[in-house]
């Protein structure tokens, strides 16, 4: 199992989120730690960017992530019209 760092990035965006997508939030979390690339949730890696990261959906809301052999980072949450600007 890998460990879960978060970006302050992601926790000032997450803050502001419902508390429900929040719950959903750390249930992906615990997910992530266990299999980065699982294959029950629908992940992307994002092609268009420079290093290793990938995207998860929940529903309108995406979560942007890296990983590497003992780490899971948590880098941005936001809606999916925004997400991607700040790449």
């Amino acid at each position: 199992m890998r460990d879960l760092a978060l970006t302050a990035r992601f926790c000032k965006e997450c803050t502001g989120l419902p508390r429900s997508l929040q719950r959903e939030i750390d249930e992906l979390a615990v997910i992530l730690c266990r299999d980065p690339l699982d294959a029950s949730l629908d992940i992307k890696k994002l092609q268009a960017v420079a290093g290793n990261l990938y995207r998860v959906r929940l529903g309108e809301w995406r979560v942007i992530y890296s990983f590497t052999k003992k780490t899971v980072l948590l880098r941005g949450v936001a809606h999916r019209s925004d997400v991607y600007r700040f790449l």
